[in-house]
């Protein structure tokens, strides 16, 4: 370790490079770090300084440990799903939202390699993640406001956007060709479009590789966390946006699950007569309303609200769970007459790889095509349900 002290009229830095090898067992990984600790200063110098040293050397925000580094040598890397987080009454608005989106942040570094790896379950974790953050930019926006703001979303959205991509090809290959490939392992004509969409989704990840590799993602990264930590939100002078990043957490949660309770309540009244965009709409407005909840979990005091806790987030679960399978049959079918017109086949070529004519339900009892999204849209309505008898757990 090599330590050199940057300082200046307007901020002291403290720099450590640590160049070294971690080992477990047989195996090894480099180390290659740098650990910047301001001293005396405003934040913003400290990412200042972060931008210009990644000038020389490509630099990522590093979230684990050595020592964590060295247990995952023992094991297969898998996915990391959401950690719960750790929020307390009293806390600040603003505090809550930097504890949340820091969450976020880790969760999808922890995934990029995996997603670099072209893991369906790594693309798919890092891809909550950035949804994860998205929300909370939602659910906290009455503290966030500044001029950064839009742009930061705007990446969000477009990085997102290359994760969902691969992510639909994920699910087509591994629900849709994946099982008419082995009902008829002799179609020819069957296993070239397969191989064809397998190369189309090849074509998304390297996209997604180019994105990960480029300095303007790792800026953007480093950014957004520069925004979370010390952007102008937190010292704008408006009296409206000062009072919601100061309020009490647990007063700014109730206000905004209240809210999006009633909004989610409304829209899914007449969920049973409402087509796939419509229905859509519902399961963002629940998913929303899902991340919000386990952002503002730990909140809940005593039995009592832990309990309901549980049953309103197992609610929320049920329903975009169901929500989500329908909306995954849309997206099945929007994506399976894309990919016919750019793979140059011709509609009535769907027959190949459709489902069977019939299909046993739990019961055993055979249906009708179409019977699945009956059933999925009849537990969505019973979920509904289930939700809107779900107490509040923060009162």
């Amino acid at each position: 370790r090599t330590i050199w002290r940057l300082a200046g009229p307007d901020r002291e830095v403290e720099i450590a490079v640590d160049l070294g090898t971690v080992t477990a067992r047989d195996r090894t990984e480099p180390i290659a770090e740098i650990e910047l600790e301001l001293k005396v200063g405003s934040p913003d110098r400290l990412f200042e300084l972060a931008r210009l040293l990644d000038r020389s050397s490509p630099l990522a925000i590093a979230v684990e440990t050595k020592s964590a580094r060295g247990y995952a040598l023992l094991a297969p890397k898998v996915a990391t799903k959401a950690a719960p987080v750790v929020l307390r009454r009293g806390m600040t608005t603003a505090v809550a939202f930097q504890t949340v989106a820091r969450s976020c942040l880790r969760q999808f570094r922890l995934n990029e390699p995996l997603v670099r790896a072209r893991s369906p379950e790594g693309l798919h974790q890092a891809r909550v993640a950035l949804r994860r953050l998205r929300s909370a930019l939602s659910v906290f926006g009455p503290a966030l406001a500044d001029r950064r703001l839009p742009a930061i979303k705007s990446a969000l959205r477009r990085v997102s956007g290359q994760l969902g991509e691969a992510r639909n090809l994920d699910v087509y290959l591994a629900k849709t060709l994946g099982p008419a490939s082995t009902r008829s392992p002799e179609d020819a004509d069957l296993a070239a479009f397969l191989a064809e969409v397998r190369a189309e989704r090849e074509a998304v990840y390297e996209r997604i590789q180019a994105t990960l590799r480029s300095r303007r993602f790792r800026i953007f990264l480093l950014d957004c966390l520069a925004w979370i930590e010390a952007g102008p939100w937190l010292t704008a002078a408006d009296a409206k946006l000062a009072a919601a990043r100061d309020r009490p957490v647990e007063d700014f949660a109730m206000d905004s699950l209240r809210r999006r309770r009633r909004k989610l309540k409304r829209a899914g009244r007449a969920l049973a007569l409402l087509g796939a965009p419509a229905r859509h709409q519902v399961r963002i407005d629940a998913k929303k309303l899902r991340y919000a909840s386990e952002f503002f979990g730990a909140l809940a005091e005593g039995g009592k609200e832990k309990r309901r806790y549980v049953a309103f987030t197992e609610a929320l679960a049920a329903l975009q769970e169901e929500l989500g399978a329908l909306n995954d049959a849309a997206t099945g079918d929007d994506l399976t007459r894309e990919l016919l017109t750019r793979l140059g086949r011709e509609p009535d070529f769907a027959a190949r790889f459709a489902p069977p004519a019939l299909q046993p339900d739990p019961s055993g009892q055979a249906v009708e095509p179409g019977g699945e999204e009956a059933r999925h849209l009849a537990r969505a309505v019973a979920a509904h349900a289930a939700f809107v008898e779900a107490k509040r757990f923060l009162r």
